[in-house]
């Protein structure tokens, strides 16, 4: 702590590091976290022996190099300004493509799916098997897991796998 107060009892450093820092806010994003790196170092610095004001500043420099290249702002361009085409006497403006564009056609893909497993199913076996059947496992590895998961004979589940598939085909196709 007394270490902190040497550094900030020398204003020709406070002033240098506020001059520095106020030149390069428009291109640094987090300049508090930028004041703490070099207050931090300036810290460190002082606690070495004998300060010199040039090392110091020269240390400040270091910081702000290093600051400018990690937490630099990237340059922003804004849609508006990046395409504009005219056909005819229409502007067309460059839009984006929504990255939520397909969640919605999705969403109501996997509820209508889960609808027509919750029709189809009539007990937690049946909604295992149908489950299983949209990961893409064969009938033979939902046997086995069936015996594992609910007990019983595998041979005697992989028909009624093949049973069930069959009452689900006359289902969806009545």
């Amino acid at each position: 702590m007394k270490l902190l107060e040497k550094v900030y009892n020398e204003a020709q450093i406070i002033q240098y590091v506020e001059q520095q820092v106020g030149k390069v806010a428009h291109l640094i994003t987090n300049t508090e976290k930028l004041e703490q790196s070099i207050y931090g170092q300036l810290r460190s610095y002082y606690s070495s022996g004998k300060p010199c004001i040039s090392w110091a500043r020269r240390l400040v420099d270091r910081e702000i190099k290093t600051a400018k290249q990690r937490y630099g702002k990237q340059d922003v361009i804004m849609f508006s300004d990046l395409a504009v085409a005219k056909e005819g006497d229409v502007e067309l403006e460059f839009e984006p493509e929504s990255a939520l564009a397909g969640v919605e056609e999705t969403a109501i893909k996997n509820f209508s799916l889960n609808e027509m497993i919750a029709a189809l199913a009539s007990d937690d076996r049946e909604r295992f098997v149908l489950k299983a059947w949209t990961h893409g496992y064969n009938d033979s590895e939902i046997s086995l897991a069936l015996a594992s998961q609910f007990g019983g004979n595998p041979k005697s589940l992989r028909v009624f796998v093949s049973r069930f598939k069959v009452r689900c085909r006359t289902r969806l196709n009545a």
